[in-house]
């Protein structure tokens, strides 16, 4: 067979060349060719309405790469499928990452598989680049694209091109990608569409003119185009004899229209057995199909299999075009979805797969009370089966789904509102849910309520939170459960940690630690040490408390305990090395970026927001006021996103302190001094060091020792003895700054002692830099020398500025210079004034 005859019978297949194209295909080339040679991964959106030809450019995309390159793709299916199962699932069996998966159902694209993904596809990339196609994104919730989206952050580095192809409408996952290229197909010009039509037609030649009458009727839509021809031949209206003849049959006026007309052209068998296969949206076997039909469908398979309707893959059958299969469901009537989700559910081999047929019956026949207590009970069972193994989003989901349909049980409500707890978003939710719970004088389930009330109300109200979870603990301890009351103990630490208290905290998570050690509860041990780690950071056990905790929750892959396991190893990290540079600061900086990736999958803002900040300073200190800038907008962004409370409180006063000291790197003058916060809690206590850095960075030195003055500092240290003698520092920075030289000695030498102890090198430098140009400045030299002996490798950063200025002092040769260069560096020129010294 000659060429073009050859390429005339692939089109007539309906696998034409690619026409009216290329300029597409090369912008997508050129993409590819750009994350190869830079190494960098690259998102593209490919969006334009059902049938333009997205999925046929991404093939010829994948054709034109795939000799160089590792190809992997998906697609996301529609009417209540768990898309995120499906992408995990896709993901995990190309990348062979499982030998076996017997359950579609379990996969999930949680944090810990992220990293497991991105692993993978780092050990691929290092011999061949990778192509990521994912198909029918408009099918994906915004919670099912943000894991895929998470992972493609972490590719960074990589050569991956990952492309996202959907329709338009609905709009909602575009907007998850607005950063992201877009490339938008329109339809075809009229004279590529003629020669589209000419080669869909076969090697025996369209006559011109009814090309072009088809080519009009199409709108430039390929799918559109073919599917008339199939159509029009199927039906007769189209004949071949010495050439083409159009009969005036009146054409189908949209793709939809041809496609429907298409299907009730089918035999009745086919039409039906067609319409079964698309019940399913991930595709079935020939037994789910059969247990649809009631008869045997092998001869309809192979038929439709043959007329290019429907294709196999794996042993499982499903419509070969997205559209195809939206158009075959949605030509049944409701009472026939119904009846076919049901039956559906009966040869499921999952929990989730029975419930989402259950509860897609239930929706279509609402009328039938019994259905729809059966679909209720099984979204309730299945929801609860995703939570317990910390899949948050596809749980909450079917549980919720469970209580539209009328579930109201005690359990499940429960389970719920400790899942909404756990993920963040508590507060009101949590309780409303936990506000129908009917006890009926069961003392376990009454604790269980109280201890999840006091969760929730961490959110809104610190001190009723305390209050409550005191009063579940002691009826735990009535009860007889030792485990639960040190649980719910450690809960009321975290309350009470937030209101400041930091002794009562500590004794709470002592108890609680000691309970779960005589236990043998090695999580519960992890999580009370997790905390103790803030309250007592010097305690030589913290190290292996933090590191314990966080490689038990990446064992269990939960989102929830992984976020808890990096929030105290976060804030840990970052008071110990935030005063030096990045040979200090790296791991503090992983970890924050880990808590902000964990965070923004949970959607649990207020920690994301905390993450930002930390890294924000971390960027600040260090001069990269640009990067640090971007993270404060994103701070911003979030919390227009947070309800009134304690938590969004709390969350603002950080981000004002951290905003402040960015916008006094741009402009030292800039007003707007945040108030100091009237809590002694934790978080404001930093907030106001922060705020004292940037007017010390700044020169503002009369305006700092206010802060100072103004602040809850004083009132915190006197709680914790780790936070006193922190505050020693910054206590003698502001005072040397302002020339005074009345700086309490011993609470500096004791405060490097103890960084000395807490292993934070630049905490030790800076105090003993601030206790050397102390001595200095009052004449002491020999003191001020052996203060700068004791010093080791400057840290950089702001401990790095204190040691020049205080080199600087002691009369040492180009520290002076080095000084103004350093805090130029760091936009810090005001380290380099130095005040008039007073007593």
């Amino acid at each position: 067979m000659s060429g073009e005859r050859a390429a005339a019978a692939t089109a007539a297949e309906g696998h034409p060349p690619l026409v009216g194209r290329q300029e597409e295909l090369s912008f997508l080339r050129s993409r590819w060719e750009s994350a190869v040679r830079a190494s960098r991964a690259h998102v593209v959106v490919l969006t334009g309405e059902a049938g333009i030809g997205k999925t046929r450019l991404a093939e010829e995309l994948v054709s034109a790469v795939q000799d160089g390159a590792t190809v992997i793709r998906a697609r996301c299916p529609g009417y209540g499928a768990l898309v995120g199962s499906r992408l995990a699932l896709e993901l995990r069996r190309q990348l062979e990452l499982d030998g076996d998966d017997a359950d579609r159902a379990a996969a999930t694209l949680d944090e810990g598989e992220i990293w497991r993904v991105r692993r993978r596809i780092a050990e691929l990339t290092t011999e061949q680049a990778l192509l990521a196609v994912i198909d029918d994104a408009h099918n994906a919730a915004g919670a099912d694209l943000e894991p895929l989206l998470s992972l493609a952050a972490r590719l960074g580095d990589l050569p991956v091109l990952l492309l996202l192809s959907g329709r338009a409408s609905p709009a909602d996952w575009l907007s998850r990608v607005a950063g992201a290229t877009t490339l938008r197909l329109d339809p075809l010009d009229e004279n590529d569409c003629v020669e589209l039509a000419g080669l869909f037609a076969g090697g025996d030649g369209l006559p011109p003119e009814i090309a072009v009458a088809l080519a009009a009727q199409a709108r430039g839509n390929p799918l559109h185009l073919r599917e008339l021809l199939r159509l029009l031949r199927s039906s007769g209206s189209l004949q071949l004899s010495t050439g083409f003849e159009l009969s005036d049959d009146r054409l189908p006026a949209t793709l939809q229209a041809v496609l429907a007309a298409r299907i009730d052209a089918l035999p009745p068998d086919e039409k039906t057995v067609l319409q079964d296969v698309a019940v399913f949206s991930d595709g079935a076997t020939a037994e789910e199909i059969s247990a649809l039909s009631g008869r045997p469908i092998r001869q309809s398979l192979d038929r439709l299999l043959e007329s290019g309707l429907i294709r196999e893959a794996e042993n499982r059958y499903e419509l070969t075009d997205p559209l195809l299969r939206e158009v075959a469901y949605e030509q049944l009537p409701h009472a026939a979805r119904a009846e076919r989700h049901r039956r559906a559910a009966s040869v499921a081999t999952t929990t989730v797969g029975r419930a989402r047929h259950l509860g897609l019956a239930a929706r279509y026949t609402p009328d039938d009370q019994q259905l729809q207590d059966d679909a209720a009970d099984e979204l309730a069972r299945a929801g609860i089966e995703l939570l317990e193994v910390g899949r948050f989003r596809e749980g909450s989901q079917l549980v919720h789904r469970a209580l539209e349909l009328g579930h109201d049980d005690s359990r499940t409500l429960l389970r719920l509102a400790q899942a909404l707890n756990d993920a963040g978003p508590g507060g009101e939710r949590s309780a409303e849910l936990l506000a129908r719970i009917d006890t009926c004088g069961d003392p376990t389930l009454e604790a269980e309520v109280l201890q999840a009330r006091g969760n929730a109300l961490r959110g809104t109200d610190l001190e009723q939170s305390a209050s409550v979870l005191a009063e579940a603990a002691e009826a735990w301890e009535r009860i007889g459960n030792p485990a639960k009351r040190a649980w719910t103990l450690a809960n009321r630490g975290m309350s009470l940690f937030d209101l400041g208290r930091i002794a009562d905290a500590a004794r709470e998570h002592q108890t609680a630690l000691e309970i779960f050690l005589g236990l043998g509860d090695r999580a519960g041990a992890a999580a009370a040490g997790q905390a103790l780690a803030l309250e007592r950071p010097d305690d030589p056990r913290v190290p292996d408390w933090l590191a314990q905790g966080l490689e038990l929750a990446e064992e269990t892959g939960d989102l929830a305990k992984e976020r808890n396991a990096l929030i105290p190893l976060a804030w840990f990290r970052f008071l110990r090395t935030h005063l030096g540079d990045r040979r200090h600061t790296a791991e503090t900086r992983r970890d924050g970026e880990r808590l902000a990736r964990v965070s923004n999958d949970m959607g649990d803002i207020t920690f994301e927001v905390q993450a930002q900040c930390i890294l924000a300073v971390l960027d600040r200190l260090e001069g990269d006021v640009t990067a640090a800038t971007r993270k404060v907008a994103r701070c911003r962004t979030l919390l227009g996103g947070l309800h009134e409370g304690s938590a969004r409180q709390y969350s603002a006063v950080l981000f004002d302190a951290v905003d402040f000291i960015v916008r006094l790197a741009w402009d030292p003058a800039a007003g707007g001094c945040p108030t100091p916060a009237d809590s002694p809690s934790p978080i404001a206590v930093v907030s106001d060091i922060i705020i004292i850095e940037a007017l010390l960075l700044a020169g503002r030195f009369d305006e700092a020792q206010q802060q100072l003055e103004a602040s809850a500092l004083e009132t915190f240290a006197t709680a914790s003895p780790f936070f006193s003698r922190m505050l020693a520092v910054v206590r003698g920075a502001v005072m040397i700054c302002s020339g005074r030289l009345d700086a309490d000695d011993a609470g500096l030498e004791e405060a490097r002692e103890a960084a000395l102890r807490f292993n934070a090198p630049p905490n030790a430098v800076a105090a003993s830099a601030i206790l050397a140009e102390t001595y200095s400045r009052r004449g002491d030299v020999e003191r001020a020398r052996a203060a700068l002996d004791a010093v080791g490798d400057d840290p950089g950063g702001f401990a790095g500025l204190l040691l020049l200025r205080a080199r600087a002092a002691c009369g040492e040769a180009g520290a002076g210079e080095q000084l103004a260069y350093m805090a130029q560096l760091l936009a810090a020129q005001g380290m380099t004034m130095v005040a008039a010294t007073s007593a």
